[in-house]
């Protein structure tokens, strides 16, 4: 039988300002000499959209040990955050990824994942100690929100075991919530601008307004609203 263990909003939340700070649980076998064997393992990652109205675009999943993060609570973001953030292209996060001495492997979906629409993503490891997942993705009907969680710890697995996380949502600071039709891609914006004119650092998001709530130059309605959590991601390992 799977074993399931919860992970509530509050942790998630930490979980992206305190990346680094899960266990060491090695799974690592030893051979006849007493040398280290690899051991591989194959993960699913099941990824749900739990909004009703926002469209979240191709999520960036990355398997990696302590010393990577997609982005810290307080802190700037990086391009490529800002980037996936603004106008949901997880391409250049996941370049930056792979690119990581920490990291393992990395995934990204297939598409843009609608409301109550579920992905199922593979990947593939050959290191299983200290072993984190981290994924983001954009809410596509805003200026730069985005739905994460760094560092889960998922090295003490073992084959048909899963742990699950609801992902709250983030706003990278790079853009002004405007909420005007021309800035978000949902809407038929350009979505990314290179130039920052927000509060310059990722803060939990407090949410859009709507032009139902009295924002008149809003592009969006009552029905694009959202309170987190924003993603489930269940992680199972296969073999």
């Amino acid at each position: 039988m799977n074993t399931y263990k919860s992970i509530n909003i509050i942790v998630a939340v930490l979980a992206l300002a305190l990346y680094g700070c899960s266990s060491d649980s090695s799974t690592t076998a030893t051979n006849s000499s007493g040398g280290a064997t690899t051991t591989s393992a194959s993960y699913e990652i099941i990824v749900t959209n739990l909004t009703s109205a926002q469209p979240i675009a191709p999520v960036a999943v990355v398997l990696h040990k302590a010393g990577y993060n997609t982005g810290v609570l307080g802190t700037s973001a990086s391009v490529a955050l800002e980037t996936l953030a603004e106008g949901g292209d997880n391409t250049m996060l996941l370049s930056e990824a792979n690119a990581h001495a920490s990291v393992l492997t990395s995934v990204g979906g297939a598409g843009v994942l609608m409301p109550a629409a579920s992905e199922t993503l593979m990947a593939n490891v050959t290191d299983l100690s200290s072993l984190q997942l981290s994924i983001a993705g954009m809410l596509v009907n805003t200026n730069d929100g985005f739905a994460a969680m760094q560092g889960l710890d998922i090295s003490a697995l073992a084959v048909g075991e899963s742990t699950s996380a609801l992902l709250p949502v983030f706003d990278a600071g790079t853009e002004a919530n405007t909420e005007l039709a021309v800035t978000m891609p949902g809407t038929g914006g350009a979505g990314f601008d290179a130039v920052r004119d927000d509060v310059g650092f990722i803060s939990v998001h407090r949410g859009v307004v709507t032009v139902d709530d009295g924002l008149a130059t809003s592009g969006l309605m009552d029905k694009h609203r959202f309170d987190n959590p924003a993603l489930k991601v269940v992680i199972r390992r296969i073999s």
